[in-house]
């Protein structure tokens, strides 16, 4: 007797963190992000100047 399964897969996840090595510690991308979210507010607050 043969029979036939039909499996539907809705969504599968090659990036399971349980396998990924993290590279870089919290710490070392906040001050590597760091001089970017100072630039950010500094032309957020030039743009606050100009706007009327």
């Amino acid at each position: 007797m043969e029979r036939i399964f039909v499996i539907d897969v809705l969504s599968y996840d090659w990036n399971c963190p349980k396998f990924i090595t993290p590279r870089f510690t919290a710490a070392e991308v906040e001050a590597t992000v760091a001089p970017l979210k100072m630039r950010i507010a500094e032309l957020e607050s030039q743009l606050k100047l100009l706007t009327p």
